[in-house]
């Protein structure tokens, strides 16, 4: 059980390092990525509604700055 941002932020680092290393599936090598958003009750909201936004908020501002730290390497 998640009981604070820090444990939140070290699963999301795990989950996103599973990703760092290609795998196969069926022959085929792929390569992935995820973008994790997380909030938590009550610092982040009340209601089902407003924790769902902020994590989804979450989620894409994770993607952008992974587009940005991306764009940035290939300069």
């Amino acid at each position: 059980m998640v009981r604070n941002r820090a444990g939140s932020q070290e699963i999301v680092q795990r989950l996103e390092h599973s990703f760092d290393e290609p795998f196969t599936v069926e022959g085929c090598v792929l390569h992935g990525s995820a973008s994790f958003g997380i909030s938590l009750y009550p610092e982040d909201g009340a209601s089902e509604s407003s924790l769902l936004n902020t994590a989804d908020a979450a989620m894409y501002a994770a993607k952008n700055a992974k587009r940005k730290d991306r764009s940035m390497a290939h300069k």
